[in-house]
């Protein structure tokens, strides 16, 4: 049997036998099959109960086929059942499930399930770097299941505005992603993502602050003097970068890797003055300013 991996019922297909509906749930549970089933039960939810029902081929958990099999299932109300009748299914935050439809070659496919219900967007990194009259955007994620789209918002003056929108690949094991978007401003500029879910909920990112074209690259401490609480906002990252806390007897007392956001708050410093250093961890360079702690 040819099976076609989808991700999200979004289909690439190769030539069936004959036409099909295909249908992918939109949840799972596992339990202990509460009574019915002795050796546990998965529960799939669809819009609808699929007609014909789907018989499961075959289930992979964390990339790995599961020795596991399953019964035919009962479906009520969206609900289908089905006992597990061999193997056991370790805890898994998603499935990517093999259906046919009963059994009749030419008829599979494969759907990445959600436990519970649809997961956001996994985003690890989002950076924003200045190139001149424009700025280049990067970001990466961990997972996608259930993705609809990214939707890059700028905002130059007092409101976020739409400024592109990003298809979600919706791999299961994460993408990167890149944008370039031409801004001549002289004013700084703030970018953020909306990251919208196939069911139209959806997730915003943290904001990147990117200087103008007539701003040089800085980062910012406030309020300094401090009474003890500081805020470091960096106006331009683009790479992997740390913050460092340095003592007056330059020893290093505190280090912040900055992934996906760029600013960081220090917390509860005591009385004297303080070095905050900012490096790149690609390039190594670095800049140092002062930080006063007024107690």
């Amino acid at each position: 049997m040819k099976k076609i991996t989808l991700l999200v019922c979004a289909i690439t297909m190769g030539t069936l036998t004959f036409a099909q509906t295909i249908i992918c749930p939109t949840a799972f549970k596992r339990d202990n099959g509460n009574g019915r089933c002795p050796d546990g039960q998965l529960t799939f939810t669809f819009t609808t109960c699929p007609n014909p029902g789907l018989t499961i081929d075959s289930i992979y958990r964390g990339g790995i086929k599961q020795t596991i099999t399953v019964a035919p299932p009962t479906c009520s109300n969206g609900k289908a059942s089905y006992c597990i009748t061999g193997g056991n299914l370790g805890p898994a935050g998603s499935l990517l499930v093999y259906f046919s439809q009963n059994g009749v070659p030419g008829t599979g496919y494969g759907c990445y399930v959600p436990e519970g219900g649809p997961l956001p967007v996994s985003l690890t990194s989002f950076y924003a770097k200045r190139n001149g009259s424009s700025v280049s955007l990067v970001w990466n994620t961990a997972a996608e299941i259930n993705a609809k789209e990214f939707i890059l918002q700028r905002k130059t003056d007092n409101v976020f505005v739409d400024v592109a929108t990003i298809a979600a690949s919706n791999k299961a094991d994460g993408n990167t992603y890149t944008y370039t978007d031409n801004n001549a401003t002289k004013k700084i500029t703030e970018y953020r993502l909306k990251m919208v879910d196939a069911d139209g909920s959806f997730k915003m990112s943290d904001i990147k602050t990117i200087k103008g074209t007539a701003a040089a690259s800085d980062f910012i401490i406030y309020p300094n003097p401090s009474t003890g609480n500081a805020k470091i906002s960096i106006t331009d990252i683009s790479e992997p970068t740390d913050i460092q806390l340095i003592d007056n007897a330059g020893r290093i007392i505190k280090t912040i890797s900055m992934l996906s956001t760029n600013t960081v708050d220090l917390n509860n410093l005591q009385k004297g003055m303080y070095l905050i250093r900012i490096v790149n961890k690609q390039s190594g360079e670095s800049t140092t300013k002062k930080l006063t702690v007024l107690n």
